[in-house]
């Protein structure tokens, strides 16, 4: 018998049966649908939680994975428990495979909340970071999981009727200085309202040790329900977060709260507050690229649950660096629960200024409480595009990810999900994951290769490198590609912020196309495969140089080669043609 669940508090709009759309932005409202994957049951609330993987198929484009924390299995070694992750191709929504609840509890829903964390099992992919429990039994905790196999690796449990991981699990920067990303997740101690005490841990991306408590005296406030990696906003060189408390009473009742923390030690930089009763002020919040010109990224907050005669949302944009309002987008719609979620949203209307995906999951439009996601130009505020969800009562846009460019034609795109709704009367309709037309830009100029060689190598070709993804310091894997290689021998790839020409260096077939200062990145030689191609991954946050690793930076451009072991007819190795790329906020 299908057993609801229910395993959150009542954040979200409606916790109905669920749908997820894998949607492109586009400067006109007209879209064309590449393809659609339908959920199975209405109560699954498939598309709960979502997030951007690396390549998880071997086709070299970014995937994702989606929960549906409610679904039964009803078969094979894991029957009876509740809760699936799918892993789906990004590029046509093809289910890669399904990571079934491992943990042998019937009354937890698996997959709350979803994060992508280290390589613990070193099976060459990045795991997941799972949060599990039931907020109404007190029972919490998190599982770091294989995503190719879906076993756990390590977890951590809530002690009894404790709350961990439901709301917020967050990657956040290398704390503890250990080349590891590490995590931040929601946690509550035991206490009934108003005397639960909320904080977000800090936990180590490598053993999930407790590395620092943030705790500013939250009662009962949902504190830590949205978790949000800044830039450095405070000039102390560390990222720094936000953290939010949208059921904060300080102001009005539930007026909301968003609180900033330094990376660094944890101390609160700064709190913003909601204004009116019920607003919700920090449901969700956005980290953004510098958009007032200060050197310093910016950020996003919704307060989705405004009411008055005119509006039903907006989403406040402030300065990174003054904490001052900027712009403020306000619903077009009424009660459509505008900023339910928002996500940068790169450059829509390719106009040179980056854009927000905002969700507004009532959004009746031509079809009832379909839901609805617009997209915002951030420099104006004016309504640049948008997408409709296609069935009655979907609400379409409770949550929002970006992918990197998965279609080739240059641009990123948008995945969004909503969970369902239940008017009265019943009518709940089932989702699923849609796919539509219209570029969602980086605001970045596009990668130039250069310098291509001009000798051919061993196997008759010329060696190129290009871009395969990324080029951002959030969101999506950065990873270069070279191909036209001889197989099965070493490669290593180069990179400087300078340009250069030297001819056969050091007896080389081919020519050097860097110049300055050097780096190798020799912790990660390539091999190429039997195709003769092999994919890098260098991580933009430690940048090989001659004086020691740095990160990159908005703004730099960096030029990359790769070496790689050649003989045609004499000589011991050969180089490939170069690319620059315009690092991306």
């Amino acid at each position: 018998m299908k057993v609801r669940l229910f395993p959150l508090r009542p954040l979200s709009l409606r916790l109905f049966p669920a749908c997820v759309f894998l949607a492109f932005a586009a400067a006109t409202p007209a879209q064309s649908l590449l393809y659609q994957i339908d959920g199975e049951d209405r109560l699954d609330f498939y598309g709960y939680a979502m997030v951007a993987l690396d390549d998880q198929d071997g086709d070299g484009l970014d995937d994702f994975a989606v929960s549906a924390p409610s679904k039964e299995i009803t078969q094979g070694p894991n029957q009876g428990q509740f809760g699936v992750i799918e892993i789906r191709r990004g590029v046509d929504g093809a289910l890669i495979r399904t990571l079934e609840n491992p943990l042998f509890d019937p009354t937890i829903a698996f997959g709350l909340r979803l994060s992508a964390t280290a390589d613990a099992d070193q099976d060459g992919l990045l795991d997941l970071m799972v949060s599990y429990g039931n907020f109404f039994l007190g029972v919490a905790g998190i599982a770091r999981v294989s995503s190719v196999g879906g076993l756990v690796i390590d977890e951590v449990v809530a002690p009894p009727a404790s709350v961990l991981g439901l709301f917020g699990v967050t990657r956040v920067h290398d704390v503890n200085g250990d080349g590891v990303r590490d995590l931040a997740v929601e946690y509550e101690t035991p206490g009934a309202p108003p005397d639960t005490e909320a904080s977000v841990q800090i936990v180590s991306g490598v053993d999930l040790a407790v590395l620092m408590t943030l705790a500013p005296n939250q009662r009962d406030a949902s504190y830590g329900q949205k978790i949000e990696l800044l830039s450095d906003i405070d000039g102390d060189g560390t990222q720094d977060l936000a953290i939010s408390a949208s059921f904060d009473e300080e102001i009005a009742p539930r007026a909301g709260k968003v609180y900033l923390h330094s990376g660094a030690t944890g101390s609160v930089i700064a709190t913003l507050d909601g204004a009116t009763a019920e607003e919700r002020f920090g449901f969700d919040v956005a980290s953004l690229p510098d958009l007032d010109g200060d050197g310093v990224g910016d950020f996003a907050v919704s307060s989705p649950f405004f009411l008055d005669d005119q509006a039903s949302g907006f989403v406040t944009v402030f300065s990174g660096a003054t904490r001052l309002p900027l712009r403020t987008l306000v619903s077009s719609g009424i009660a459509d629960g505008f900023g339910f979620s928002i996500s940068f949203a790169g450059d829509v209307d390719l106009d040179g200024t980056p854009d927000l995906a905002v969700g507004a999951p009532s959004f009746f439009g031509p079809v009832t409480e379909a839901g609805r996601i617009e997209f915002r130009s951030l420099p104006t505020g004016e309504l640049l595009g948008f997408q409709d969800g296609a069935r009655p009562r979907q609400s379409f846009g409770t949550e929002i990810i970006l992918l990197n460019d998965v279609t080739g034609n240059g641009y990123s795109e948008i995945v969004a999900s909503g969970i369902g709704s239940q008017a009265s009367g019943g009518g709940s309709t089932l989702g699923g994951v849609s796919a539509v037309e219209g570029p969602v830009g980086l605001d970045c100029a596009a990668p130039m290769e250069y310098c291509g060689q001009t000798t051919v190598n061993s196997v008759g070709s010329l060696g190129t490198l290009s871009l395969l993804s990324g080029g951002q310091l959030s969101g999506t894997p950065f990873r270069l590609v070279a191909e036209e290689l001889p197989p099965t021998g070493p490669a290593l790839l180069l990179t400087s912020l300078e340009t250069a020409f030297v001819p056969n260096p050091a007896g080389s077939l081919g020519n050097l196309c860097l110049g300055g200062g050097i780096g190798r990145f020799v912790n990660q030689v390539g091999q190429v495969g039997p195709s003769g191609r092999v994919v890098f991954r260098p991580d933009l946050d430690a940048m090989p140089t001659p004086g020691g690793i740095v990160p990159a930076n908005p703004t730099q451009i960096w030029h990359f080669q790769a070496w790689y072991r050649d003989s045609n007819p004499v000589g011991s190795s050969n180089f490939t043609s170069a690319v620059s790329v315009d690092i991306c906020p």
